[in-house]
């Protein structure tokens, strides 16, 4: 378990895919800049995405809970860890809309990258973010990830095609 002065980040669990998560899922605004918008989730498809990433040794999923109140609101997981080139790519989402713009983003991010330097040994984290996604954008930089590149017009996104944004953080020094 991870833990701020605002959250704790747990192994996302089986009993963590319920309606809420389910919604988070399904929602258009939520998942606007993910590929995971393209289909519709059941609460069987999660439970089996969860079941994956929990087998998976290359990875970490984290449940983001707020500490207050208890309240699951998002989801961090660190994927696609290498274990020669020491790095993981990092996705986030925070599907309980009501915590939009509190700095909690960027509280899992500068916590999964502690955890990834200290615990993994890892060296960088990367990250793929649409160009357009602002708030992740702010989030990601926040929390001391640069963009190390940009792809011209690589994804769809709202009936126009935009640039995707590759942001990286070194692990090396104080985080």
């Amino acid at each position: 378990m991870l833990e701020s002065e605002r959250l704790l980040l747990r192994p996302v669990e089986l009993t963590d895919v319920n309606e809420t998560y389910r919604s988070w899922m399904n929602d258009p605004v939520v998942m606007q800049y993910t590929e995971s918008r393209f289909q519709t989730h059941s609460l069987e498809q999660i439970r089996q995405y969860v079941l994956s990433v929990q087998a998976d040794a290359g990875s970490r999923f984290f449940a983001i809970v707020e500490k207050q109140s208890g309240k699951h609101i998002g989801n961090i997981k660190i994927g696609h860890i290498h274990p020669v080139h020491r790095h993981g790519d990092v996705g986030i989402i925070i599907g309980d809309k009501a915590s939009w713009g509190k700095g909690y983003a960027t509280e899992s991010l500068r916590l999964v990258a502690g955890y990834a330097r200290e615990s993994l040994k890892l060296h960088k984290l990367t990250a793929g973010i649409y160009a357009n996604n602002i708030g992740s954008i702010q989030a990601f930089l926040n929390a001391g990830f640069v963009v190390e590149g940009r792809f011209s017009r690589h994804w769809f996104c709202d009936g126009e095609y935009v640039d995707g944004l590759q942001m990286g953080l070194l692990l090396e020094g104080s985080i």
